[in-house]
């Protein structure tokens, strides 16, 4: 798999993920069973995408969603809260 067959995964998966939350403030269903429901279909039901193929970009894949989602974490913290129930959160 090429970068720029990478690129325009990561692309759809942004897409998908936005049409996903969309449907989750339209409807109440969370856009993570949607994705995990979308993604079975594609890989093992469908056989769209080969095995092989995502587990050689899987690492990036991780290693992505991770900083967004510590970088979202950080971006929404409340640093006075946080402050404020650290000696609790010491103690436990």
């Amino acid at each position: 798999m090429d970068v720029a067959q990478v690129f325009i995964l990561v692309g759809i998966i942004v897409i998908i993920g936005f049409l996903g939350s969309y449907l989750f403030r339209k409807t109440g269903i969370p856009d993570v069973i949607i994705l995990i429901l979308l993604g079975a279909l594609v890989g093992p039901v469908l056989n769209l995408v080969e095995r092989s193929v995502l587990i050689s970009v899987a690492p990036i894949f991780a290693a992505l969603a991770i900083t967004v989602i510590l970088f979202d974490g950080g971006l929404n913290l409340n640093l006075y809260l946080v402050l404020k129930e650290s000696p609790r959160a010491v103690f436990i």
